[in-house]
């Protein structure tokens, strides 16, 4: 069984609204699927002043617009993408 890996774009955010927010910082994560990129999200320091996040696949579509992770809101994210 072949695993294949996808890329992420994850920008990091200084308001908790999608209205005109200031990118704080950009990484990219690499996983198999939103869980495990929502994971790898969940272990990176994030920059000083970032509320919320944006998180998309590089290939095409939004993701998800977040609030700073904890394990109820990725349940809750997760929940939406099953």
């Amino acid at each position: 069984m072949t695993h294949c890996s996808r890329t992420y774009r994850l920008q990091f955010l200084d308001t908790l609204t999608a209205d005109a927010p200031a990118i704080l910082g950009e990484s990219e994560l690499l996983a198999g699927d939103i869980e495990g990129a929502l994971w790898e999200m969940d272990n990176l320091p994030w920059p000083p002043g970032a509320l919320a996040c944006h998180l998309s696949a590089v290939d095409g579509g939004e993701v998800a617009f977040c609030m700073r992770p904890n394990s109820e809101r990725r349940a809750a994210l997760l929940a939406k993408f099953a």
